[in-house]
């Protein structure tokens, strides 16, 4: 039997302190992530900066590279770090030197225009520049008033029909456009008139008597979330002042009973805006952060914090870095391989010294035992307080008959060290 394990190392308070001269550091670097989403529900590289000074420093005109020389570098513009913060941007490569803001150009709870059709209404009714007049006014959702409604319509209605305008200062300035719906039985929805998404109903351009394909029920009301849409590729939908949102809901039989539409069309700017509202609090949107232009290697990579004179600030080696591993310092200036990631946040005062590609062998491979000498052996250099630390974790799942004696021997490269030799707690002895 074989492990891989992290070589482990505890930091006690007496053992080492940083050096404050610098005031920016390199706090902790995670170069194979899958736990930790952007806002485009990617997981990228990270790195942790930390302000160590006693004062907020604005960072515009420092920079971040993994190519000294390979200038133009990654710089920021107008951040601030406040003494003693911790702050974590994607090494992602995708270059985004603002974090921006998401903003909700139609919310549920807005005032639309509404009709449940009795004929035909044509195309205009999607577009701009529409006389909506002779529609209702009421606010979002639509329904039959069955507790997850505000605007009620009459059992038995087939379809409603909506718009909502809204305004956009600088199309040029929004990077993602998303529309979150929750919808019984389906829709089709457009922008300006162009159809963007649908779900659940069929036909080229389907009229007020179309029925839903088939049931679906609507999901906020027991506590899920709204489905969700990526508008990325219609962002050219959009025009500078006024455009529209226009949706049909459609139930899938007029002996159904309930009709909901609940719907939330989000963008993304790349710089702060006033345009539309805050997001809605049902929606999930991560926290923009800033990209660098460059990803980390996990095998080798030095990260470089550049002043704004070009001298070197700080920098930090990284090497063999596994998945869900990160890099950095402790709270006491160790250098240290961490399990738990903690983005943001001070790192833990326990870290590892390295980590063991090779495998860890032990002699025996498990079984009910009346006594043992257990023997582990690697090729790799490990110090004997890390094997101690290591053999302390691997006893937790070793249960003992009474007074049961067991030896540990560890071969380290080719010397042979006796660890332990003592009597354990009462238990059937099973090495697992």
């Amino acid at each position: 039997m074989s492990i891989r394990l992290l070589s482990l190392a505890i930091c006690y308070l007496w053992c080492c302190s940083v050096s404050y001269g610098q005031s920016i550091r390199i706090n902790e670097v995670q170069a194979s992530n899958t736990v930790y989403q952007d806002e485009d529900g990617d997981t990228p590289d990270w790195i942790e900066l930390h302000n160590l000074s006693t004062e907020a420093i604005n960072l515009e005109g420092w920079s971040l590279t993994d190519k000294i020389g390979n200038e133009p570098y990654w710089t920021f513009t107008n951040k601030i770090l406040n003494s003693g913060a911790y702050e974590y941007l994607w090494a992602s490569g995708k270059n985004r030197i603002s974090a921006g803001s998401a903003r909700s150009l139609v919310r549920e709870d807005d005032i639309f225009r509404y009709i449940a059709p009795t004929q035909n209404q044509g195309n205009g009714w999607k577009k701009t520049g529409y006389n909506d007049s002779n529609w209702d006014q009421g606010q979002g959702g639509f329904g039959y008033g069955d507790g997850d409604d505000v605007t009620n319509v009459s059992f038995g209605t087939r379809s409603v029909f909506v718009r909502k305008t809204f305004n956009i200062e600088n199309v040029n300035a929004i990077t993602n456009l998303y529309l979150d719906i929750d919808f019984d039985d389906a829709f089709v929805a457009f922008i300006n008139g162009v159809e963007i998404t649908r779900d659940n109903i069929d036909g080229a351009a389907p009229n007020y008597l179309s029925l839903a394909n088939t049931d679906k029920e609507a999901k906020i009301y027991t506590g899920g979330d709204p489905d969700h849409y990526d508008l990325m590729d219609f962002l050219d939908l959009l025009q500078d002042g006024e455009n529209v949102l226009a949706i049909q809901v459609h139930n899938n039989v007029t002996s159904s009973s309930d009709l909901t539409l609940r719907p939330f069309l989000t963008a993304r700017y790349n710089t702060t805006t006033q345009d539309g509202s805050e997001v809605h609090p049902l929606l999930k949107y991560r926290t923009s952060r800033l990209h660098t232009d460059f990803k980390v290697s996990s095998e080798s990579e030095t990260i470089y914090v550049i002043e704004p004179n070009g001298n070197i600030h700080d920098s930090i080696v990284i090497a063999n870095l596994p998945t869900e591993i990160s890099f950095g310092y402790t709270p006491f200036g160790n250098l240290r391989y961490f399990n738990i990631t903690t983005p943001d946040e001070i790192n833990s005062s326990l870290g590892y010294q390295g980590v063991l590609n090779g495998e860890i062998l032990f002699s025996n491979n498990g079984g009910q035992v009346d006594a043992l000498t257990l023997a582990l052996s690697t090729s790799e250099p490990l110090l004997l307080f890390d094997i101690l630390q290591t053999l302390l974790f691997l006893m937790l799942p070793l249960h003992f008959t009474p007074h049961l004696s067991i030896s540990l021997l560890v071969q380290l490269s080719e010397l042979d060290y006796f660890v332990m030799d003592t009597s354990l707690p009462k238990s059937p002895a099973v090495i697992i």
